[in-house]
């Protein structure tokens, strides 16, 4: 391997570092019952007598009972499955786990199979450390890879190769007051732009000084960076829209063409022109953001208000309520893919993989997903039995809707200049249409 400045080395860490956002969020649920062993292509491993070889696996996404599950239930049934390897885990969180990934690889000490964020596709394949899995997905059979959403195959496709397995995923929805509505006489959730922005206006409320109390509709409930949170936002009227940040090829940004303009046209005509929320939002109140406080009556997001009501304010449960996402040119959303990885470095590819594909067989993921409430990418399991209405509605929203991130090595740092762009277009310092021209010309220029 080719030496790696301490510069490159902590500038490839930090473009890792935001996946604790940009990774999918956990929220709880019911454990479901434990699930078989699946080898690949209907074989059994195994190696020369008595001889085990170990494959390493890293988890980020986890809490006890996900722990408790692959330790218990889902390892040793591969081992039982195929005698001749053994499983070392290693856990870690989102806060380290860019680095210690980066500082493995780049020291020749790759995992064999690990878990990898929103943004990692692009890096991964960009720095060689990603093996090309397509010959094994062609190879699976019945472990059904048209299972797995449109969103989340095509997040993990590079040129037409597959490079990873999606495990989670984390789609954004509208979400809404079933209470706020009511007292305006709306049945029903909005369905499109004009709707939205009907009920959002009729909603708001403000004090006799004009201190808006309620908003009408929220760009961030709190979720993540706030140099991120408006911007993870417009990715959904984007993509309603019709629009796209960036060329097939990668190599030049599209935000100065018509859809995306008119989708920031649409977010400044509801923050600046109607101020039907303040700018910034209103912050979360300790796990509470302003949904599950009724402070908002509409607000798109991905899993967490299910999770956060039910958890710290049951009471108020039964008015935050999950919708479809809008409609306008598209219905369409944003959707956050985490995915499993094969080292390229791996000793023992084929074994990395019937450990890959074991941990992704649909029952194994489902008892992996239900031990914390995540969402699967599998299409099968968009209505587990361990989801609540809400989150069925939110699996669903991405199962059928959902648009993932280009596959770009370098996502974070064209972020950057487009985020600062609209924060300064929702301050009324630039039009929609400056502020994406403006961004066009500063990605283009890191592009």
């Amino acid at each position: 391997m080719s030496e790696i400045t301490r510069r490159k080395l902590i500038k490839m860490t930090g473009s890792l570092g935001a996946a604790g956002f940009l990774a999918a969020c956990g929220v709880r649920g019911t454990p479901s019952e434990s699930a078989p062993a699946t080898s690949a292509v209907g074989s059994t491993a195994s190696t020369s007598a008595g001889a085990r070889t170990e494959l390493s696996l890293w988890i980020v996404d986890h809490d006890g009972e996900v722990r408790s599950r692959l330790e218990n239930e889902i390892i040793p049934a591969f081992e039982d499955a195929n005698p001749g390897y053994t499983v070392s885990l290693r856990f870690s969180g989102w806060e380290r786990y860019a680095e210690e990934v980066t500082t493995a690889f780049t020291g020749g000490v790759g995992p064999d199979v690990y878990q990898g964020g929103a943004v990692w596709v692009g890096q991964q394949v960009d720095r060689g450390w990603a093996l090309p899995l397509t010959s094994y997905v062609e190879q699976a059979g019945d472990w059904d890879w048209e299972d797995f959403s449109n969103g989340a195959r095509e997040d993990v496709t590079v040129d037409g190769e597959i490079y990873a397995v999606p495990y989670r995923v984390s789609p954004q929805t509208l979400w809404y007051r079933a209470d706020a509505l009511a007292e305006e006489g709306f049945d029903t959730p909005p369905t499109t732009w004009d709707e939205l922005r009907e009920v959002a206006n009729a909603t708001v409320r403000r004090d006799s000084d004009g201190t808006i109390t309620r908003e009408g509709f929220d760009t961030d409930l709190g979720g993540g960076p706030a140099w991120q949170a408006e911007m993870q936002r417009y990715w959904d009227f984007m993509y309603q829209a019709g629009g796209r940040f960036l060329s097939d090829d990668l190599s030049r940004c599209l935000l100065d063409e018509e859809p995306a303009v008119e989708a920031l046209v649409y977010m400044h005509s509801l923050i600046v022109e109607d101020q039907v929320m303040p700018y910034p939002s209103f912050q979360n109140q300790g796990e509470l953001s302003a949904l599950e406080l009724g402070q908002t009556a509409t607000a798109t997001f991905v899993e967490l208000p299910d999770q956060r009501v039910r958890e710290y304010a049951p009471d108020q449960a039964e008015f935050v309520k999950a919708t479809d996402p809008l409609s306008s040119a598209n219905q369409a959303t944003h959707v956050y893919v985490n995915k499993f990885f094969v080292s390229a470095e791996s000793s023992d590819p084929e074994g990395s993989w019937l450990l890959l594909q074991h941990l992704t067989a649909r029952d194994n993921l489902e008892t992996y997903s239900s031990a914390a409430g995540y969402l699967s990418p599998r299409g099968s399991l968009a209505d587990a039995d361990y989801l609540s209405d809400n989150l069925k509605i939110v699996a669903q929203a991405g199962d059928q809707f959902g648009v993932p991130y280009p596959r770009h090595h370098n996502l974070l740092e064209l972020f950057r200049p487009f985020s600062e762009n609209l924060d300064r277009c929702f301050r009324g310092q630039l039009s929609p249409q400056d502020a994406l021209a403006r961004t066009v010309e500063e990605v283009n220029a890191l592009l």
